[in-house]
């Protein structure tokens, strides 16, 4: 008995699985990246002392617990309701009042989907209206690159979601 063709329908889901189990980083567009279910997010020393000259040490517990929820990044349900653009190569997350005051906080981070990380490169207190700052940008894609190169990795904290004991 000769096989049954294809329906367009039945290759397209197939199609459709394929892409979902794709390897993080294996061609992926940034967007792709972003869909992960969980990511590790890394960020570096410098990044943290920065928070730390710009914060209370409420206000940056609170940053702390909004950085924890990326792990989630990609998923509208679980992050929808916070501020994150995309610059380039990486991304911005922006926070501004609240707990924070009248301090407009920018905090960028950028995609290692080889690694499964969102690395948190820079804490960047924003003062003026317009783009992000020549000088932030060229910083947060140099810290970027040399972690990418193996490089600020030491007294860097890392973030994952664990999974709880009942």
């Amino acid at each position: 008995m000769p096989k049954p063709k294809k329906t367009r329908k039945k290759a397209e889901t197939q199609n459709s699985r394929k892409s979902a189990h794709k390897k993080p980083g294996a061609g992926e567009t940034a967007e792709e990246d972003s869909r992960r279910s969980k990511w590790v997010v890394v960020v570096l020393e410098a990044a943290k002392k920065e928070g730390h000259k710009i914060l209370t040490d409420l206000q940056y517990d609170h940053i702390v617990d909004v950085l924890k929820r990326l792990v989630d990044f990609g998923n509208p349900a679980a992050t929808g309701d916070l501020d994150i653009k995309p610059i380039r190569s990486f991304h911005e997350l922006r926070e501004k009042g609240g707990i924070l005051g009248r301090i407009n906080l920018r905090v960028y981070f950028g995609v290692v989907s080889e690694e499964g990380e969102l690395v948190v490169a820079k804490v960047y207190k924003k003062e003026d209206d317009g783009p992000t700052p020549r000088h932030v940008v060229v910083l947060v894609e140099d810290r970027l690159e040399t972690y990418k190169e193996g490089g600020l990795r030491k007294a860097a904290t890392a973030y994952q979601e664990t999974t709880r004991r009942r």
